[in-house]
């Protein structure tokens, strides 16, 4: 994982707890406006619905399709 992203992935953990400072919180606006696809990214992370359907399809894989990473499609 590059800097760049360890350092959103630590926004984005932040932001789920309620722990963002304000100047992370401007942090986290300016890339979530920088593009469209870090828009998608930010909006599916933070939706548990996406995410828990995501976890059981990576856990509880089904017959005959292999298990593959939820997050794989963020790279």
């Amino acid at each position: 994982m590059s800097e760049d992203n360890e350092a959103i992935a630590d926004l984005l953990s932040k932001h789920l707890h309620n722990a963002l400072t304000p100047a992370e919180g401007v942090q986290l606006k300016n890339w979530i406006a920088r593009s469209r696809a870090n828009r998608v990214k930010f909006e599916r992370l933070t939706d548990i619905d996406y995410v828990v359907n995501s976890l059981k399809d990576y856990l509880l894989p089904q017959k005959g399709r292999k298990s593959k990473s939820p997050l794989t499609r963020f790279r």
